[in-house]
């Protein structure tokens, strides 16, 4: 999960263990996705399942790592990763472009700890347990 707030980190952690990583920032997202900066000794054997991704990011920002993912050669691994938009935008504008940029779902954070843990547990479900992947 990439979050910009550690409290929607560790929320996710508690609720939803199979998010396995969450990182604060595009660039450690990056680095995570491709093996640079602390995450070079990293095998790509295990690519993640699902990218939770917000657009708000300090670094790089959420549609520069989305673009960065999908801008991919096809045959890469990391291009047949389900990306979610999980933010606090509204805009039209920005579900839009995500949409266009490759996104596969946009869902808006909920304000409220019971909508988010409830909006977390969904989409963990469903991503994790019942969508299939081709690797």
């Amino acid at each position: 999960m990439l979050a910009k707030e550690p409290r929607s980190l560790r929320h996710c952690n508690l609720l939803f263990p199979m998010f396995k990583l969450c990182v604060h920032t595009g660039t450690e997202a990056l680095d995570f996705l491709f093996c640079h900066g602390n995450w070079m000794g990293r095998v790509e054997v295990d690519p993640p399942r699902l990218i939770v991704l917000d657009l708000r990011l300090a670094g790089e920002d959420g549609f520069f790592v989305l673009g960065e993912i999908r801008s991919l050669d096809k045959t890469d691994m990391l291009t047949l990763i389900s990306v979610v938009i999980f933010t606090d935008s509204q805009a039209s504008s920005d579900i839009t472009r995500s949409y266009r940029c490759g996104a596969n779902s946009y869902i808006i954070k909920p304000l409220s700890f019971p909508d988010f843990e409830t909006a977390i547990k969904t989409v963990g479900q469903y991503w994790m347990m019942h969508n299939r992947t081709s690797y």
